[in-house]
């Protein structure tokens, strides 16, 4: 069967005028279909269009970061392998991806590609500044070494050249603290992580204080002096800098005295106080000599203050024999035989 000529040619002659019609053509070519739908003029379009560049992070080289669907619907997050470390990133083909689709995922897997023949793949990163890095350290170091002891307040005590880093949650883990512990200024050498993925091992030098709310004298207290709550103000000071044990006031501070002079704003320490003594060297008192059921009584020298529960030396004052007795009051020294 023979094709009519084609109304666009140029007619035959004829003696009777005829109008052309493009009617019979239009209905031919719409019932074979030609000029339209997939294919109609070259190839289809691709199903799958494959990026040049991908960036990911910590959740690892994802199926949905790699292509694009022709058709604009989301990609599923189909994990393909870890995330490369921070650097120069590694390179995926077409066959490689949709190899690994034919075996995990076969649903998405087409021979009908676009887009790059292969993607560049990288970590996504961020810079670690000297804000970020102290405010790791400063939370490792308040809930693992400082703990309720005081506030930690931490500074660079050396220029912090800022790494490059994945920009992913950073975890950091103390790899040693100085022999000494906690000091002012301490060297910390440090590792850096991404869930249980090890980014690198950094040493830093900082300075270190402490605050904490201690007792300090209100005025200007001397050695011998009876002390009360009113005496002592409470103030902020960096613990790290003092370097002797503090000591807090009991609620009924009564039968306690200043063991040396203490100037106003001072620190309240532990050696600056002791129990006010009720026995005095020279003293004579009463001694009781106790050995289970059996108890006897003798008059004795004190040869040293003491307070109630200290143990203090004596003089029996027939023999002048010496021993040690704990003082139990102003009146009497308990003595274990």
């Amino acid at each position: 069967m023979s094709l009519p000529p084609c109304p666009l040619c140029r007619a035959r002659p004829s003696s009777r005028r005829t109008r052309p019609t493009f009617l019979p053509w239009l209905l031919l070519i719409s019932a074979l279909g030609v000029g339209s739908g997939p294919g109609a003029w070259g190839a289809a379009p691709p199903a799958l269009t494959l990026k040049p560049e991908a960036v990911v992070d910590g959740k690892g080289v994802l199926f949905a970061a790699l292509a694009e669907a022709a058709t604009g619907a989301s990609l599923p997050a189909l994990k393909l392998s870890d995330a490369p470390a921070v650097g120069p990133g590694v390179w995926l083909t077409r066959e490689q991806v949709n190899a690994w689709l034919r075996r995990h995922a076969p649903a998405w897997a087409t021979t009908n590609w676009g887009g790059a023949d292969r993607v560049h793949v990288t970590r996504r990163t961020r810079t670690l500044d000297e804000t970020g890095m102290l405010r790791l350290l400063t939370g490792v170091l308040q809930r693992e070494v400082v703990r309720s002891r005081g506030t930690l307040e931490l500074q660079v005590a050396r220029v912090w050249p800022p790494p490059t880093v994945p920009d992913d949650p950073l975890t950091l883990q103390l790899v040693e603290l100085p022999a000494t512990g906690l000091a002012s200024t301490m060297a910390l050498h440090f590792q850096l992580l991404v869930g249980t993925e090890m980014i690198g091992e950094w040493q830093t030098v900082v300075r270190a204080r402490v605050f904490q709310e201690v007792l300090v004298a209100a005025t200007s207290l001397q050695r011998g002096q009876p002390v009360g709550l009113s005496d002592f103000n409470q103030e902020r000071r960096d613990i790290l800098a003092l370097h002797d044990p503090l000591t807090e006031l009991p609620a009924a501070p009564a039968g306690l005295e200043m063991a040396q002079n203490l100037t106003a704003g001072a620190p309240l320490y532990e050696r600056a106080l002791e129990l006010r003594p009720v026995v005095f060297r020279g003293a004579v008192v009463k001694a009781l000599l106790t050995d289970g059921a059996v108890s006897i009584s003798l008059r004795v020298e004190v040869l040293e203050n003491g307070a109630p529960g200290q143990v203090v030396r004596v003089r029996n004052l027939r023999t002048h024999k010496e021993f040690r007795g704990k003082v139990e009051n102003e009146q009497t020294i308990l003595v274990s035989i």
